[in-house]
């Protein structure tokens, strides 16, 4: 006869060794490097870069350029180029007068801009030779090729100012890129755009927003918790953008806007009133801090 003891127990279904199922493994190399097709580069027609203007317009109905070029090497003043005779031109260089045409349905968008990339420095004047703002064309880190169209323009449709472009980068044109080497007499510049143009304010905002995300991923230490959530934030962000559904701009911006806090955006400076009220600075075998 045998007995049972009454907590006897039958023994645990062994641990699964091997997983027969697809699984999630991410390798954080290949995220990296994807977040850096999100904008520009050979998928521009389809990613973030596709949505950044909404309307862009150059022909002469909406554009019209007259220039005269210095001879030589002058340069003379806004004064001395007023003088002289201008001829109506398509793209060419030097000094600008300008006149736009702006479409009268344009009103309902935030923001018009005339895109001018001549691929050096200009300096943009109104039409009494008040220097309005730089330019500094060509595609380095410091491009600057917009200039905002004033509401006030955009409500009268026609908008009148004179550029005045030369040709050097920001530096000058020295033969070697070493700025103190003499300058190359045979460098030319190409006038890339002389354009009036809607930006799509909101796929702009989402650049900006992915623009902080990446420098994070590529500033922070590695695989500390911040650096991992930006580039999560940023992978997804790239998963629910659509170009051809302007709700994925907004998805997407409220995607970061969970890494940025909510409401940030609204706080404009304010923002700086929030956090510790110290700042912390360690050095070596002491501690410092600053209130304010």
């Amino acid at each position: 006869m045998s007995y049972k003891h009454p907590h006897h127990r039958a023994p645990a279904p062994e641990y699964p060794e091997l997983n027969y199922t697809a699984g999630d493994k991410w390798i954080k190399s290949l995220t990296k490097d994807r977040i850096g097709k999100f904008h520009g580069g050979r998928y521009s027609d389809i990613n973030l870069s596709s949505v950044l203007f909404t309307h862009r317009i150059d022909n002469s109905e909406h554009v019209k350029l007259q220039v005269w070029s210095a001879p030589g090497l002058e340069k003379p003043t806004f004064e001395e180029a007023m003088k002289q005779k201008f001829k109506p031109a398509k793209k060419t260089n030097h000094w600008w007068k300008v006149t736009i045409i702006i479409p009268t349905y344009w009103e309902q968008y935030e923001r018009v801009q005339f895109e001018f990339d001549p691929g050096c420095e200009a300096m943009i004047y109104s039409t009494d030779g008040t220097p309005l703002q730089g330019i500094t064309g060509g595609y380095g880190g410091d491009r600057r090729v917009e200039y905002i169209i004033p509401l006030s323009a955009r409500k009268e449709a026609q908008h009148n100012f004179v550029i005045e472009s030369s040709c050097n980068g920001m530096f000058g044109v020295p033969l070697t890129g070493d700025t103190i080497d003499p300058p190359d007499m045979n460098r030319y510049f190409r006038l890339a755009s002389a354009d009036l143009v809607v930006p799509n304010q909101e796929a702009w905002r989402l650049l900006w927003d992915f623009t902080t995300l990446r420098e994070l991923v590529d500033t922070l230490p590695g695989n500390t918790p911040l650096q991992n959530k930006a580039l999560v934030a940023a992978n997804e962000i790239m998963n629910v953008f659509n170009r051809g559904d302007p709700r994925g701009i907004r998805e997407a911006r409220k995607i970061a806007e969970g890494l940025f806090g909510e409401g940030w955006e609204g706080k404009r400076e304010r923002i700086y009133d929030e956090g510790v009220g110290e700042a912390q600075v360690w050095g070596i075998g002491m501690f410092f801090a600053f209130s304010w």
